[in-house]
């Protein structure tokens, strides 16, 4: 047992490999800080006799050699899909100089940690799980036989686990046919747990087992030296066979600058939330107004008071999926079948909803806005041109990627305060201009519109400072040409 540690992040772990019931260890584990964030990687190998041992060794060195010589500007992504396939090219080189050792492969799992997000790569059925308290966040899919049986519901995991199938892999390095690694960014909180670790360990027993074994409160050497036992004492009493196994777990003690995505329940919620916010602003907005056009203002009041209702009844009907899984109890299982139908079908109406309220907001907006007047985006209204207009919207892109603070709220709330005064006066060169260049405009609300925009991002940089990445940055400057082409053309 070997500790894990970093020099450049902040995270501790522990690393195991045993040769189990077999004549020697195929598997290898290595770990190192490369210029793109700390990687640990588990590879276990395949091809019997020396083929196995000398596949993980050759796979292991060759992806940690050619992530330490990453260029710090490279994609990480790019940088570990390089990194895959040198390690893939330098199996078939060895298997060219040494005949014997045809057929070798290995599985790959690896973890790239930074203060960005978590990289987790993988080929093979070697897993990488990510633990948070006592539940399970993230698992890597198996890429064998058997695991796409699981994924196409051909067969449950536990049959998967114990099938004689279970080392037919589809995907991996070496003697398969291909080579493709599975990469997938997540976001991480300050005390989780990434475990990387072939199937040696997690085969050795059911999945609930296992996973309640990786959720227990202990240190990271505790877990790793009593799951490790527990794999030998079950194998030795089984006949002694059983599989190498092999593990790392590497605690974080930091949160990523990513968050974690909301599931898709929770967006509905916020989405009701947020859209009952927007019809109460509009609707005291209305009420406000009650010397112009009576008759148009009532039309909008029913309008905003349905919806609203509806909104209301939508938000009860969707508390059952809340209660669902919260509680999770399995009496009410057999209840989600239904019950998802009818949230994808929720979702549409949502959609629907929220544009058509979009649609009243903008009504009423200008119907409260004299014609020629518009929103310098500080609060105050001036006449301007669509002229100046534009080069509003150019210098208030231009403070979007100068944003720069300490705290990372503060940071975004001022991005997003930017973004909001963007679009205002985006929709206000679109009226202005007769809507001659909509498209365009709109283009450019809907980068600035999405939860995922680009041109959003932040990192932090060697001073810990929050500031706009260079893609994000990038971004924006595509987004001031656009803008200033359109005014060249007035």
């Amino acid at each position: 047992m070997t500790p894990i540690q970093s020099q450049r992040y902040q995270l501790r772990g522990i690393a195991i490999s045993k040769q189990g019931g077999r004549p020697e260890n195929q598997d290898d584990v290595g770990w190192v800080d490369t210029p793109l964030g700390f990687l640990a990687v588990v590879c276990d190998g395949m091809g019997g006799g020396p083929g196995g041992k000398t596949a993980s060794y050759i796979a292991k060195n060759v992806f940690l050699t050619e992530m330490v010589n990453a260029s710090p500007q490279a994609s990480r992504v790019e940088a570990l899909k390089r990194a895959v396939s040198k390690a893939n090219d330098a199996l078939y080189q060895k298997m060219d100089e040494v005949p014997s050792l045809k057929g070798m492969g290995s599985t790959l799992v690896a973890v790239l940690i930074s203060e960005q997000s978590a990289l987790v790569t993988h080929l093979g059925d070697s897993r990488c799980y990510q633990i948070r308290g006592r539940r399970i966040v993230f698992r890597t899919k198996d890429h064998s036989l058997v695991g796409q049986m699981v994924q196409n519901k051909a067969m449950t995991e536990e049959q998967a686990r114990v099938s004689p199938q279970s080392n037919v892999i589809m995907r991996g390095l070496g003697n398969t046919s291909n080579h493709a690694p599975e990469i997938e960014e997540v976001a991480f909180r300050k005390g989780d747990r990434f475990v990387l670790c072939s199937d040696g360990v997690w085969g050795i027993m059911p999945h609930e087992e296992l996973a309640a074994r990786l959720t227990s409160q202990q240190d990271v050497q505790s877990l790793a030296a009593n799951l490790s036992a527990e794999v030998d004492q079950r194998g030795f009493a089984t006949g002694g066979h059983h599989d190498n196994h092999t593990m790392a777990v590497v605690e974080v003690n930091m949160n990523s600058i990513l968050k974690d995505k909301m599931d898709k329940l929770t967006k509905i919620i916020m989405s009701i939330m947020g859209v009952l916010l927007l019809v109460s602003l509009v609707f005291n907005f209305i009420l406000s107004r009650g010397g112009s056009s009576g008759a148009e203002l009532e039309e909008l009041r029913t309008q905003l008071g349905e919806k609203s209702r509806q909104i209301t009844q939508l938000e009860s009907s969707l508390q059952l999926y809340s209660d669902i899984k919260e509680k999770g109890s399995k009496e009410l299982i057999t209840r989600v079948e239904v019950l998802e139908y009818e949230k994808a079908s929720l979702l549409e109406y949502i959609d629907s909803l929220m544009d058509q309220v979009d649609r009243l907001e903008t009504k009423v907006n200008a119907m409260s806005k004299p014609t020629g007047v518009m929103d310098n985006g500080k609060g105050t209204a001036n006449t301007g041109t669509a002229s100046e207009t534009a080069q509003k919207i150019m210098n208030r892109m231009t403070s979007l990627k100068e944003v720069s603070g300490k705290d990372f709220g503060k940071t975004m709330g001022e991005k997003r305060n930017l973004r909001n005064q963007i679009l205002s006066l985006v929709a206000d060169l679109d009226n202005t201009t007769n809507h001659k260049f909509k498209p365009t405009l709109d283009g450019v609300a809907r980068e600035l519109k999405d939860p995922n925009s680009l041109a959003m991002k932040v990192m932090q940089n060697q001073k810990r400072i929050y500031v706009t990445t260079l893609p994000a940055s990038q971004k924006i400057d595509q987004l001031i040409g656009k803008i200033k082409d359109i005014k060249k053309k007035l």
